[in-house]
């Protein structure tokens, strides 16, 4: 930054680019069928906003988020793989991803399923 608080342009170049990838992940996540590839989108999206904090000069907040995604994302895939194993996805018919789908989106809105 300089000294009157303005970002420099590789700054706002790097707050840009991580706002970009943090969107365009997230909704490439939004099209994906299998759980472990929504989860590796979703970290490819809080990268991005990990490096649109570093572009805006927020240093602590990225780092910080950087260490507590480390944590639920373990969390994550724990838990997505009791998923995967209560559903068999081995063999998975439309019928049961769609109803994993509408399960896994109240389970991020805080909501049990059942």
């Amino acid at each position: 930054m300089t000294p009157g608080g303005a970002p420099t342009t590789p700054m706002a170049v790097m707050g840009f680019i991580g706002a970009f990838t943090a969107l365009f992940a997230a909704t490439i996540a939004l099209t994906q069928n299998d759980i472990k590839r929504v989860l590796a989108y979703s970290t490819i999206s809080q990268l991005g906003y990990m490096v649109a904090a570093l572009g805006v000069g927020a240093y602590a907040a990225a780092a910080f988020h950087l260490f507590t995604h480390a944590f639920f994302k373990a969390l994550l895939f724990l838990g997505s793989g009791s998923v995967i194993h209560a559903w068999s996805m081995v063999c998975c018919t439309p019928r049961k991803r769609s109803t994993l789908r509408i399960c896994s989106t109240w389970a991020a809105c805080g909501t049990p399923c059942r």
